[in-house]
């Protein structure tokens, strides 16, 4: 019996110092790779040298003359495969050998399911003694969207596991879902998202086209997150290390995944919990970092592209309003 074909998408931006040992974990693999996409974002350093000189991997590689940032640049490496499955990986992985195979075993078995994640740890951290990167994301009433258990010490989950959404870091998506989701508005990832919460955009998708979204504890991946991502320090403090970009487009993105993927009557019962949190985000922002405000001429102008893709996502969707509450905790 033939095995489907998997295919994998990294998007590099000068990643010299991930990239050999994921390249390593990818040729490790139990389960046959039947093609690497990679798609670099003009990276300055040794990233692009370093990926002409791999052997052994069914390897395509696509340099670009500006940085395209996750969602084009995903969209463009997707668009290249030719893959019954399509794993987007993040350059800063370690893959375990049978994480593919495990995840690709679970979307075999269970068709309902449109996407699948592995357990990500935190690289250094390992199955004995696991630190948890993610297993998944969870959404609340307030509209916070968390990586769970992220950061705890905590065995793994036992059995895959149904989730409201997976992280864009490590993705296993079957192609017919994927299909289906980008039909609707003609795209993989959103091109206007940038830098954040792309991930829960497209989880809300996925569920809107009628599928279901798993965590796979026995697939399992490294993360090395960068020290500062790592680091012990207050939220404001954070905030106030990241650019006006950052800053900007993370507050513009979480309007647009509430504005393109949630029913009104969905927001207008949570009210209660999300307008406090958005006004106080907003006093916050208006007292400490006005700048990050210069973000909403964009806003403005996306807006109208943003209440299109609302209308086609809705009215397309095959799940109902009480549907997607049952994942609100």
């Amino acid at each position: 019996m033939t095995r489907p074909t998997v295919s994998l998408v990294i998007a590099t931006y000068n990643g010299a110092e991930f990239i050999e040992e994921l390249l390593a974990s990818i040729r490790a693999q139990t389960y046959p790779i039947h093609e690497l996409i990679v798609v670099d974002n003009a990276s300055t350093d040794a990233t692009l040298r370093m990926l002409k000189a791999v052997v052994g991997i069914p390897l395509f590689i696509f340099p670009q003359t500006t940085n395209l940032d996750f969602d084009k640049g995903y969209n463009l490496g997707i668009e290249k495969t030719t893959g019954e499955y399509v794993c987007i990986l993040n350059q800063d992985l370690v893959m375990d050998p049978r994480a593919i195979e495990e995840l690709v075993n679970y979307l075999e078995s269970h068709r309902s399911v449109g996407a699948a994640s592995p357990a990500l740890l935190r690289f250094g951290s390992d199955l004995g003694h696991p630190i948890i990167d993610s297993l998944g994301i969870s959404i609340s009433r307030s509209r916070i969207f968390k990586n769970i258990a992220e950061g705890e010490h905590r065995a793994l989950p036992e059995k895959p596991q149904y989730v409201f959404g997976l992280t864009g870091a490590a993705l296993c998506m079957r192609r017919s879902a994927l299909e289906a989701v980008s039909g609707v508005t003609q795209e993989f990832f959103d091109p206007l998202f940038v830098a954040y919460k792309e991930d829960v955009d497209i989880s809300y998708r996925f569920r809107h086209a009628g599928y279901d979204l798993a965590l796979v504890p026995s697939s399992v991946m490294f993360h090395k997150r960068t020290a500062q991502e790592l680091r012990e320090i207050s939220v404001m403090k954070a905030r106030r290390q990241k650019s006006f970009r950052i800053r900007g487009n993370s507050l513009k993105n979480h309007w647009w995944v509430l504005i393109k993927n949630e029913p009104w009557s969905t927001l207008c019962m949570h009210a209660l919990w999300i307008v406090p949190l958005e006004l106080a985000r907003l006093c916050y922002i208006l007292l400490c970092e006005p700048s990050t405000l210069r973000i909403l001429p964009t806003a403005a102008k996306q807006l109208p592209a943003m209440l299109h893709k609302r209308q086609k996502i809705l009215s397309h969707s095959h799940i109902s309003p009480r549907q997607l509450r049952s994942w609100i905790q």
